[in-house]
């Protein structure tokens, strides 16, 4: 085993796997809306879900951290929470095709047993996609 991936959205958890396992097991972030604390307490790596709708600031977000730029790492983070903590209340997998549509690339609907969005969850994903939507 070279790594774990922590995705409960508990964070004392991946402080005691980044402590517990220093230099020998890696920190893998699952949780996507606190991906920034995670690589606060040495995540190796990001599996990244919402990159599928928010590729460039999730790239541009990723890339400031390592660069050393934990000031710009956070203020993308602070963009993209909206969106992501969206995702974390439920229908995950629909909202992120769903946000694919909304940059221009249907991807099609869900199969079953996920049912689709409904008109309030689509607005609600809309709104808090805005910033995104808008990157420049």
């Amino acid at each position: 085993m070279i790594g774990i991936k922590e995705s409960s959205g508990v964070m004392q958890r991946a402080i005691g796997i980044s402590t517990r396992y220093r230099g020998r097991i890696q920190l893998v972030s699952g949780s996507d809306d606190i991906a920034w604390d995670f690589m606060q307490w040495g995540a190796d790596s990001w599996i990244c879900g919402p990159a599928n709708c928010m590729a460039k600031p999730v790239c541009e977000m990723d890339a400031a951290f390592r660069a050393g730029d934990h000031a710009r790492a956070k203020a993308i983070m602070q963009a993209l929470w909206p969106a992501m903590n969206v995702l974390e209340s439920g229908k995950f997998v629909q909202k992120l095709k769903y946000g694919c549509e909304l940059q221009g690339n249907p991807v099609g609907e869900c199969r079953m047993p996920f049912g689709p969005l409904t008109d309030a969850e689509k607005a609600e994903f809309a709104a808090a996609m805005q910033p995104i939507l808008n990157w420049k």
